[in-house]
């Protein structure tokens, strides 16, 4: 999932992608440009398990509307859905919780109040899976994506990681009571996935592949993270749609992350296929309101399914930098939204504003974050600010 701020498009895939080619589960990821040519900085765990390389020989997009979409399991009330759910997921859909339905599991964590979505990315690049599924704070967090599943020449799907590793979060997340799915493709890793999909003969045996994939793994269903505008026409509305014809049978979720420069070619019946959506906007507080406002009033998403953006990083116009490094190089970062880092004025969201991002979330569906392991885990961290006001 690239970084969208203030209308420019920001790194994610291309690094996952780099990742994948190298088969790292673990470390410091390669030094690969983001997509606007800037540095990328990662603050995450050390070490990793041997995850196994994706193939990236082929690639492939995904998409297509559906007439009935996915709504999660109420463990109260199976048959429940969403006040505007039939608006936007049709007959068969899956519906998420109630904001009755308060479970506190095992480990203290508990969902957020109002039946309101959390999701959070982590990539596969920043520290095993398996570090990560003992250190990581689920408390208020709904959903878990991991990023990036890459689809391969033979239309078959690599997390990246190793089985063992991801089994160890996703079974650490099940026990919080946390929905964990991979996410597709990401900016530049989604060309292994839209090759495959942009192939007729691919696309059958590619969704296939992924359910059995998904099923393998014990996931909640797949986020479809395509970023190619120009490949987001009938053959994504194809695969989107064949994507959800095998999901919503089986109880999975099918959510995508989106932006408005997505939107010129991506269909409205396939936008509102999804479950939800995840608003790739991280900027201030001003834009992702804009941005949240744009997906209801305009295309008409009920409000409950937007899911608003918030970054864990900050960028100079040339760099990236994670908020833990924009930390390092000013202590004092944390109480303002501008730091300096490596002589460079670096823009990005600190305490202040990421509670009122969250706050302002609560009015729609719910918060996404970019990503887990940039934060920093002392009393200035960002997941904590959003775990507080949810």
């Amino acid at each position: 999932m690239p970084h969208v701020t203030a209308g420019r498009v920001f790194r994610s895939g291309a690094l996952a992608l780099a990742c994948a080619l190298a088969a790292c589960d673990g470390g410091t990821p390669p030094a690969t440009p983001a997509p606007n040519g800037g540095a990328v900085g990662v603050a995450g765990a050390s070490g990793g398990d041997a995850g196994s390389a994706s193939a990236a020989a082929g690639s492939m997009s995904g998409g297509a509307g559906a007439a009935g979409g996915v709504a999660e399991p109420d463990a109260s009330a199976p048959d429940a859905v969403s006040p505007d759910a039939s608006s936007i997921a049709g007959a068969g859909g899956v519906t998420d919780a109630g904001a009755s339905d308060t479970v506190v599991t095992s480990d203290g964590a508990a969902p957020p109040a109002d039946g309101l979505h959390a999701v959070a990315y982590l990539p596969n690049y920043s520290g095993s899976y398996t570090t990560w599924a003992k250190k990581l704070s689920f408390q208020k967090m709904t959903h878990l994506n991991l990023a990036f599943a890459l689809a391969t020449s033979t239309n078959q799907w690599d997390m990246g990681a190793s089985d063992a590793s991801v089994k160890a979060i996703v079974d650490a997340a099940h026990a919080a009571g946390v929905k964990v799915l991979p996410s597709l493709g990401g900016g530049g890793g989604d060309q292994s996935v839209l090759a495959r999909y942009n192939d007729a003969a691919s696309v059958g045996p590619l969704v296939d592949n992924l359910d059995a994939f998904v099923t393998a793994h014990n996931f909640d269903g797949v986020d479809i993270d395509i970023e190619s505008p120009e490949n987001l026409g009938a053959k994504y509305s194809t695969f989107v749609s064949m994507v959800i014809a095998k999901m919503h049978p089986e109880g999975k979720l099918v959510t995508a992350a989106v932006a408005q420069y997505l939107q010129g070619s991506m269909s409205d019946a396939t936008l509102h296929s999804f479950d939800f959506i995840n608003v790739m906007i991280y900027s201030s507080l001003a834009d992702t309101m804009k941005q949240g406002t744009y997906y209801v009033s305009t295309k008409k998403v009920p409000k409950n399914l937007v899911v608003l953006g918030a970054g864990f990083f900050g960028d100079s116009g040339d760099n990236e930098y994670s908020y833990a490094e924009i930390l390092k190089a000013d202590p004092t970062a944390w109480s303002k939204d501008t730091a300096t880092v490596g002589g460079a004025t670096v823009h990005y969201e600190g305490m202040a504003t990421m509670k009122q991002i969250a706050d302002v979330s609560r009015t729609f569906g719910g918060i996404m974050v970019w990503e887990l392991s940039e934060d920093t885990t002392d009393d200035h961290s960002l997941w904590k600010v959003i775990q507080g006001e949810l």
